[in-house]
C-alpha cells in the first residue's frame, strides 16, 4: 500500500510517518500530552472486578499516537485469575494476558485503543495505575483529509 495518494493534483501523505514535535509542518500544530487514566498522579488505585462482567477501564476514540503505561499488582489473597485484554489501533488481534494472584507487572504498550479486565470466576481487586502519553496533531484546516493526511505543495 502506498504511503500517499493523489487528489486534485496534490499529494497527501499519511500523518503517522511524521515525528511528534513542535517543528512539524506549517499546517500542523503537534504536541505531547500526558494523562493519568487510572490512579492519581503516580499512585495506583484499587479496581474491583465483578464475576462474569467485563470491566473496560479505558477506551480511546482518537487516532492519536500514544504510549500507555499499565502497572498493577494482584493480591495473592484472591483465588482466581483475571484476563487482561489490550486492543491497539491498527492491529487485528488484541494483546491478551492471564493475570494470576500475586502477579506484579508493568506493561508499556503503543497505540492503545482499550483496556478491559474480564473472565474472573470470583470477585477480585487489582491495584492499578494507567498513564498515557499522546502525540496530538491539530491541523489548521477543518476537513477530514487534513486531519488524517499531510498535503504537499507538489502538483501532479
Amino acid at each position: 500500500m502506498a504511503d500517499y495518494f493523489l487528489k486534485n493534483g496534490k499529494k497527501y501523505y499519511k500523518k503517522n510517518d511524521r515525528p511528534c514535535n513542535s517543528s512539524n509542518s506549517d499546517s500542523n500544530n503537534c504536541f505531547i500530552q500526558n494523562y493519568t487514566i487510572f490512579g492519581t498522579e503516580d499512585t495506583p488505585q484499587d479496581l474491583d472486578i465483578t464475576t462474569g462482567i467485563p470491566r473496560t477501564v479505558f477506551e480511546n476514540f482518537t487516532k492519536n499516537h500514544n504510549k500507555t503505561l499499565i502497572k498493577f499488582s494482584f493480591s495473592p489473597a484472591f483465588a482466581t485469575t483475571i484476563r487482561l485484554t489490550i486492543a491497539r489501533l491498527n492491529h487485528r488481534s488484541p494483546l491478551t494476558f492471564t493475570l494470576s494472584p500475586g502477579d506484579i507487572k508493568t506493561f508499556l504498550v503503543e497505540d492503545v485503543e482499550s483496556i478491559t479486565f474480564s473472565d474472573t470466576v470470583a470477585p477480585s481487586t487489582l491495584n492499578l495505575f494507567i498513564q498515557q502519553t499522546n502525540c496530538i496533531c491539530c491541523s489548521n484546516s477543518n476537513n477530514d483529509e487534513s486531519y488524517y493526511y499531510n498535503s504537499c505543495n507538489d502538483a501532479y
